[in-house]
């Protein structure tokens, strides 16, 4: 009984409360942003040897998640609809984005895997050369938000931290 208690606090105590739900669109954008800003890693410590992969990660998630609202829209404005097939990797991706929203902390490596559903979706609808381009423009974004970010001085000010 005590593995069960310490599962449901340390891994899904975040289910039950009220901020989960009052706070639901900022931990979605917290999720896809991962670790921000940047300049983590230059912590050198055990928890930053694993960010530049992370950084990486959100590129790519942005990425493939930018191509898939555009591929549905266009196909909403064609009026073509989406596979059943389609309509269950998503469904099955937005069930590892909800999952990374059981800890206290935000797991972006949940939604990772749950990307993997939508890779054959972005595949189908979307050629490389888009994906590249997108990519990017994402990285370029990311590196802009960051150098914003200490330029404005924000540095150590705990903003993902201090929501949750």
């Amino acid at each position: 009984m005590g593995i069960i208690n310490g599962l449901l606090s340390d891994y899904g105590g975040n289910l039950a409360s009220i901020s989960l739900w009052l706070l639901l669109p900022l931990n979605v954008v917290r999720v896809f942003i991962g670790p921000f800003p940047w300049l983590n890693w230059f912590d050198f410590d055990d928890n930053s040897i694993f960010l530049i992969a992370d950084y990486f990660e959100s590129v790519f998630l942005i990425t493939i998640i930018i191509i898939l609202f555009e591929q549905l829209l266009i196909k909403y404005r064609n009026n073509q609809w989406v596979s059943f097939d389609e309509k269950l990797l998503m469904l099955l991706f937005g069930l590892f984005v909800l999952s990374s929203f059981g800890t206290i902390e935000i797991h972006q490596g949940y939604m990772s895997i749950g990307a993997v559903f939508i890779i054959p979706v972005i595949a189908m609808l979307t050629v490389l050369v888009k994906f590249i381009k997108y990519s990017f423009i994402t990285l370029l974004l990311f590196i802009s938000a960051n150098l914003l970010y200490i330029a404005l001085g924000l540095r150590g000010m705990g903003i993902g931290t201090s929501v949750r």
